[in-house]
């Protein structure tokens, strides 16, 4: 019944998006993947589409939902003539959910190569996603088996809707990343995708990061999670230690201020940070949390760990890439513009002194009072 349901509202929502087209009379391509093609191939690009298969979501089928088909080629547009040549239906790009991009495409291609098509392309939506697939091709990305979902770039976008729950993911939609690399010349963040060890799941965590329009390197989760203090508005955990027991804690709001300062050409930053949010669980000898000085303590200790994972973010994009995906010079721009225009960014970002304070609080612990 389930089944059934879900193709009915499925087919209204194709057909309010194309008019009066018959469903049937479409191939919907609801994914492509874009790698590097193999040696000996005419083209550059390995190209592969998702087709929606039109009623395979009805309960008397066993057909798979959609259709992997894949092309190497030099650019978008033959890619796909070459691959209506395969399809009794006329492709189109009007239900387009995702783009995802091989781990050696992104470090090959100028990304603007890339994203140039979808941008033009009258009918991709700006709902769209854009990920980057680590150690992986994008054909493995969309031919693995998902897990909740009928195919695998819907659960990929049911996880990308997810964020505002998983700090440990970069959002960033398809357009807003674009519009990233044209403020800051080819400067970003974008979700990395990955298998699971065993190759049997796809997991959502992690960004991979941009610098002169190629994938220069990869974040953790972990480190994606330090940066989201700076970049998203998101819940996130925070586990710290007092009296040496283990405090989880979970945030409800977060108020991040960056603020620029330059005197004489030289630019500094503070970073001023207050969370609010709740106790989750005390691990070990429970402390009185009726004591205000027990909890100005633990208040305390989350202040510091998160101090601790906002300098961990700001040193891995001023040491270890020397690449302000931070966002450090459009705050600058913003605020003093003619001061920024005489420097020389991308020398002095490494080396800019940022000052970090953090102030949290525990409002709710929970239903224990």
């Amino acid at each position: 019944m389930i089944r059934k349901v879900l193709a009915t509202a499925l087919i209204v929502f194709f057909l309010a998006g194309c008019g009066a087209v018959q469903i049937e009379n479409r191939a919907f391509v609801t994914a492509i993947g874009l790698d590097l093609a193999d040696e000996g191939s005419t083209g550059r690009y390995l190209v592969t589409i998702e087709v929606f298969r039109p009623g395979t979501m009805q309960s008397n089928t066993q057909q798979p939902p959609v259709i992997i088909l894949s092309v190497a080629t030099d650019n978008f547009e033959m890619a796909l003539e070459q691959l209506q040549s395969r399809l009794a239906t006329r492709i189109s790009l009007a239900h387009l959910t995702l783009v995802i991009v091989g781990e050696e495409a992104a470090k090959e291609f100028d990304f603007r190569e890339v994203t140039d098509y979808f941008h033009r392309h009258p009918e991709i939506q700006m709902r769209a996603r854009l990920m980057a697939a680590q150690d992986k091709r994008a054909l493995d990305i969309l031919k693995t088996e998902p897990l909740y979902r009928e195919y695998i770039s819907q659960e990929l976008v049911a996880m990308a809707e997810m964020w505002p729950y998983v700090s440990l993911a970069r959002r960033n939609p398809f357009f807003d990343f674009v519009a990233d690399l044209r403020r800051t010349g080819g400067r970003g963040l974008l979700p990395r995708v990955m298998k699971s060890d065993e190759g049997e799941f796809i997991i959502r965590h992690g960004s991979a990061v941009f610098d002169n329009y190629k994938l220069v390197g990869w974040l953790s989760s972990e480190e994606t999670q330090a940066i989201n203090w700076l970049m998203e508005d998101v819940q996130v955990p925070v586990t710290a230690s007092f009296q040496g027991e283990e405090y989880s804690y979970l945030t409800k709001d977060i108020r991040t201020k960056i603020i620029p300062e330059i005197e004489d050409d030289k630019v500094r930053f503070h970073i001023s940070i207050e969370t609010d949010g709740i106790l989750r669980q005390q691990l070990g000898h429970h402390v009185d949390m009726s004591d205000p000085a027990n909890v100005s303590g633990v208040e305390s200790a989350l202040a510091q760990t998160i101090e601790g994972q906002v300098r961990s973010a700001v040193d891995k994009a001023q040491q270890d890439f020397g690449t302000d995906y931070l966002g450090f010079q459009s705050i600058l721009r913003r605020h003093h513009p003619q001061a920024h225009q005489r420097l020389d960014w991308d020398k002095i970002f490494p080396h800019i002194p940022v000052s970090i304070a953090v102030e949290s609080h525990l409002s709710r612990f929970g239903k224990i009072e």
